[in-house]
C-alpha cells in the first residue's frame, strides 16, 4: 500500500494520528519517549526534559549520540533480534515495556538520528538498507524509508518532511472543520510486526524459553541497489514539505486531554503552550473557531444550557484528544 491510495480509501482509527508519515501519530511519539529515555534525555522534571525529536539543544543532543550512545543503543536493540525469544504481545504492551518489534526501534531510532545529522555507526547503517522494507510500511512511510537509507549523508541533516501537529494546524490551508485527525493503523500494524518476529522465532527453532537469532532474517538484497532504484527501476523523488512556525499556538486541553497535550509539548518543536479549559469554555472554543458544527455542539449542551461532559469527552477523543488555534 503505497501513497497512491486516496486518503478517504485508507482504513484505520480515526484517532491519534494527524499525518501517514514517521513521527505524525503518537505511537511514534510514545516510542521517542522511550527512545529518549534510553539516552538518558529523559527527566522525571517537565522542566529537564528533552527529546530526539525535535530537541530544545540540538547540539548537545547530536554530540551525545555521536559520542558513543547512538551505537550503544544500537547494540543493544539488535542484541533483542539476535537473542530473541517468543514474548506475549498483549503483555508486553499492555505493560508499556515494548509497544513494538524491535526492528521498529531501531528505524525510528535512526530517522531521529538522520534529522540531527548524526554519524551513523556503519553496522546500524548496514542494518537500515537492508531492511528498510521489513517493517510493514506504508504509504509515504515507503518513500521516507528509501530516502533516509539510500540518499542519507553522514552530518548533513535529514528532512524527512514530516509534520508535528503545531506545524499543521498553524499551515493557512489546512481545514479544521473536519478535523485533525487521519486513519490510523499503528494500533494494529505494531502488533502486527511483533506477531512477525514471534514467527519468525519459531521456525528457526526459538520459543519463550530458546532465543534464536532473527535480526537480518528478513533482510532482501534484491529491493534496492545503492542508488536506491528498485527492481522495477522506479525512482522516487521526495519534495519535502517547509516546515511553518508552531511558535504562535496554544494548545487548548480538557479533561484527560492534557495527556496528550504534555506528550506533543515535549515533541513538537516546544513551541506549543496549554491551557487548561473548562467545558463551557471548550465549547465556546469550537464555537469561535468553527472547528466542529453547531449540530454536534447541540449535542453537548443539556437543555438548562449546561454542558454534558460525557458528551463533550467523546467528541473530542473523536477530534484526536487535543485541540488547537492560533492564540
Amino acid at each position: 500500500m503505497d501513497s497512491s491510495i486516496p486518503f478517504n480509501k485508507r482504513p484505520g482509527a480515526m484517532i491519534g494520528a494527524w499525518g501517514f508519515r514517521f513521527f505524525e501519530d503518537d505511537h511514534d511519539y510514545d516510542l521517542t519517549k522511550q527512545l529518549s529515555a534510553d539516552c538518558g534525555l529523559w527527566s522525571s522534571e517537565p522542566a529537564n526534559r528533552e527529546s530526539l525529536l525535535n530537541p530544545k539543544d540540538p547540539e548537545r543532543v547530536r554530540k551525545l549520540l555521536n559520542n558513543g550512545m547512538l551505537l550503544t543503543l544500537w547494540k543493544e536493540y539488535s542484541a533483542m533480534l539476535k537473542n530473541y525469544k517468543v514474548v506475549s504481545i498483549k503483555k508486553e504492551r499492555q505493560s508499556g515495556q515494548m509497544l513494538d518489534s524491535p526492528r521498529y526501534y531501531i528505524f525510528l531510532l535512526g530517522l531521529l538520528a538522520m534529522q540531527l545529522g548524526c554519524m551513523i555507526p556503519k553496522p546500524m547503517k548496514k542494518w537500515m538498507r537492508l531492511n528498510w522494507n521489513t517493517c510493514l510500511f506504508m504509504y509515504e512511510r515507503i518513500e521516507q524509508a528509501r530516502t533516509a537509507v539510500f540518499q542519507y549523508q553522514n552530518g548533513t541533516p535529514l528532512n524527512l518532511g514530516s509534520q508535528t501537529m503545531n506545524e499543521l494546524v498553524n499551515n493557512p490551508s489546512r481545514n479544521l472543520s473536519k478535523g485533525l485527525n487521519v486513519p490510523n493503523l499503528a494500533d494494529f500494524v505494531a502488533p502486527m510486526r511483533m506477531h512477525i518476529d514471534n514467527r519468525l522465532c519459531e521456525e528457526r527453532g526459538g520459543s519463550r524459553w530458546t532465543a534464536v537469532d532473527i535480526c537480518d532474517v528478513l533482510e532482501d538484497r534484491t529491493a534496492a541497489n545503492d542508488s536506491g532504484t528498485a527492481k522495477s527501476s522506479a525512482v522516487y523523488n521526495m519534495e519535502p514539505v517547509p516546515a511553518t512556525s508552531a511558535q504562535n499556538l496554544k494548545i487548548k486541553t480538557w479533561g484527560s486531554n492534557s495527556i496528550g497535550a504534555d506528550r506533543i509539548a515535549i515533541h513538537d518543536h516546544h513551541g506549543a503552550k496549554t491551557e487548561d479549559m473548562s467545558g463551557a469554555d471548550m465549547v465556546a472554543f469550537f464555537r469561535e473557531h468553527g472547528i466542529l458544527s453547531e449540530e454536534n455542539l447541540r449535542k453537548v449542551t443539556r437543555s438548562n444550557g449546561s454542558i454534558d461532559d460525557k458528551a463533550l469527552g467523546l467528541l473530542i477523543h473523536k477530534m484526536g484528544g487535543v485541540s488547537m488555534a492560533p492564540k
